[in-house]
């Protein structure tokens, strides 16, 4: 017989054959694939629908076809720039600080000092913190009246009078920043300290062997093994950092004027306090698009890295 014809007749028996095997992964996975098209797929293509439309809702709900009228109107409207620049401020402080001091305190929980396992245990808290709770706490420690940040800073001698961090559009970002990074840093941490972990010490024991200092091994060694680690960090914290709405709807709801006005709040005022649903998918659709490039980008970086291009 032919071997290319043996070839083809037994292609289908092996298709077949590699089908039975793998079905039942893909039942399990299944239900989560329906839950997730339901609670992201279909809300995202309505969003994309509902821009192509100006819906106001009113006594009742008014919806005209306009096609691309919502993006092509945006770059002349000042509040979307105003937005996009507190947004991109807001992203890149949030995730630099959170990167960076995250990878600070997994170095050193990895160092093995005594009482690193009890300094693990603490930086997983503001983690496990729901959302509006770390919002509401902040609220509290920021207080220009009896908030707990005025206390201490006061007590040390550090300001001369309470300050009301939430109402001067000097500090009112930074503090919102603050306690972002204050919640999104033990995400960091455990990302990293497990990249430390899966390190070799055969490594390690080599760069000793042959002389290299702590700074040499930090730099040449550790960084460049944990850089993925890294790269998968800022990814998520960049997706999330764009997206944040709670910490603006609790402590300063845009304001104050424009200081913390950023996209996503924008399209919530467009949506719930203007009532022009439209404008507001059309904001939240801009927004998933800068995501997507910012997500594309950072994942091509990566496979650049580990020589996958």
């Amino acid at each position: 017989m032919d071997v290319t014809a043996l070839r083809t007749s037994t292609a289908p028996r092996s298709r077949a054959r590699r089908w039975l095997a793998e079905w039942p992964v893909l039942a399990l996975n299944l239900p989560s694939a329906l839950v997730l098209a339901v609670l992201v797929l279909l809300p995202a293509a309505a969003a994309v629908v509902f821009s192509l439309h100006t819906i106001r809702i009113g006594e009742g709900i008014i919806l005209r076809f306009v096609g691309l009228q919502q993006f092509l109107a945006m770059p002349a409207i000042p509040e979307v720039w105003i937005a996009l620049k507190n947004t991109a401020y807001f992203g890149l402080l949030s995730v630099a600080l959170t990167v960076l001091i995250g990878t600070a305190i997994a170095l050193i929980i990895d160092s093995d000092f005594p009482g690193h396992k009890v300094l693990l245990a603490l930086v997983i808290v503001p983690w496990a913190t729901p959302n509006i709770i770390n919002a509401l706490m902040w609220s509290w420690i920021y207080d220009a009246a009896y908030g707990s940040l005025n206390g201490v800073l006061y007590s040390l001698g550090l300001i001369s009078e309470y300050q009301a961090w939430l109402s001067t559009p000097a500090s009112a970002m930074h503090a919102v920043v603050f306690a972002y990074v204050w919640k999104l840093v033990p995400f960091v941490v455990i990302t990293i300290y497990a990249a430390l972990q899966a390190v070799p010490t055969e490594i390690y024991e080599a760069a000793a062997t042959d002389g290299a200092t702590g700074r040499h091994v930090l730099r040449s060694i550790t960084l460049p093994l944990i850089s993925p680690a890294v790269m998968v960090s800022v990814v998520f914290c960049t997706i999330w950092s764009l997206r944040v709405f709670d910490l603006i709807y609790v402590l300063t709801r845009g304001g104050p004027g424009r200081a913390t006005f950023i996209l996503n709040w924008y399209a919530f005022a467009q949506a719930f306090e203007f009532g022009t649903m439209g404008r507001a998918s059309a904001l939240g659709t801009l927004l998933g698009v800068i995501t997507f490039i910012l997500t594309y980008a950072y994942v091509r970086v990566l496979r650049v890295d580990r020589g996958l291009a």
